[in-house]
């Protein structure tokens, strides 16, 4: 007797209920079938895209500019903005969880530009976020706050890679 098929495990209902507030079970690596090969879900912060790409990017250029001048991350002419402000965010938090800000496209609406992502759907060994992680986005969410951004609530979206896929490919 076969399994019964889980509309919730192909990707085009994916992209379709996307981003998501809390990420389903099901969805996680750990709790995906061996060698299913799921995607990998992003968790993260969602930068606007403005109409242009120089409108949008003149948010993280002011972001950039609201780094304190003691650390070097300010200095456009050394660094990107991005990374300026994933290493700022970084050095900004305390507390006994080592992490890291990355940037990355994401497979939805137009939108978004990109994500400022802080974990992903591939790291933990059960099927569900871990408890740190709502209490760091808070603090992410608050220096973001000091560099001038409002940032959305985090959510979970769906990693760029997975674009060059037909919504009918199957995870079941």
């Amino acid at each position: 007797m076969r399994a019964q098929r889980n509309e919730k495990l192909t990707l085009g209902y994916m992209r379709d209920h996307q981003p998501f507030d809390i990420l389903p079970e099901e969805y996680f690596a750990c709790a995906m079938p061996d060698r299913a090969e799921p995607p990998s879900f992003l968790y993260g912060f969602a930068v606007p895209f403005r109409g242009t790409f120089t409108a949008s990017m003149e948010i993280l250029r002011d972001m950039q500019r609201k780094i304190p001048a003691k650390y070097d991350w300010s200095d456009r002419k050394k660094y990107k903005s991005i990374d300026a402000i994933c290493r700022y965010v970084e050095s900004r938090i305390e507390g006994d969880i080592e992490f890291r800000v990355r940037q990355s496209l994401v497979d939805c609406n137009p939108d978004t530009l990109f994500i400022f992502y802080i974990y992903n759907s591939w790291m933990p060994r059960q099927p569900q976020a871990p408890e740190w992680l709502f209490e760091l986005a808070g603090k992410v969410t608050q220096v973001f706050g000091d560099l001038g951004w409002k940032a959305p609530e985090p959510k979970w979206y769906i990693d760029n890679y997975m674009r060059a896929y037909d919504d009918s490919l199957d995870f079941n």
